[in-house]
């Protein structure tokens, strides 16, 4: 299964929002170094580990931000090279939706295989049981 292209293709796209989620933090002065926003060498035994410390990143960013952070405007070079400038709050808006977007390529990817995806709605992991 591994070896099938739609795999591969998954393995990929992962990656790749490992390495937008880390880009965004290298814009917000986070880190220091710069990674490849698509990378092509991304090895399924490595994700785990590459989103593990994206995630611990990221909450480490989240646990420290104010209501006046959010509204914060700052600017960044886009990949393309052009500047440009956002609210924290519309980067971090922009980050929901792109993960979702490309989550469900991943699921139809999968399951194209024959495979069953991991569920992503967000109210499966947030309901709470009412007994």
């Amino acid at each position: 299964m591994r070896e099938a292209e739609a795999f591969r293709k998954a393995v990929y796209l992962l990656g790749h929002i490992v390495a937008a989620r880390r880009i965004w933090l290298f814009r917000l002065g986070v880190l220091k170094e710069k990674i490849e926003l698509f990378p092509r060498d991304v090895g399924f035994d490595d994700l785990p580990a590459q989103l593990a410390n994206m995630e611990l990143l990221w909450s480490d960013y989240l646990s420290k931000l104010t209501d006046e952070d959010l509204a914060r405007v700052f600017e960044y070079q886009s990949y393309e090279g052009p500047k440009f400038r956002n609210t924290i709050e519309d980067i971090l808006t922009q980050l929901f939706g792109h993960s979702w977007y490309h989550r469900g390529q991943i699921a139809l990817l999968l399951r194209s295989m024959d495979a069953e995806p991991a569920v992503t709605d967000l109210v499966f992991w947030t309901r709470e049981p009412v007994s």
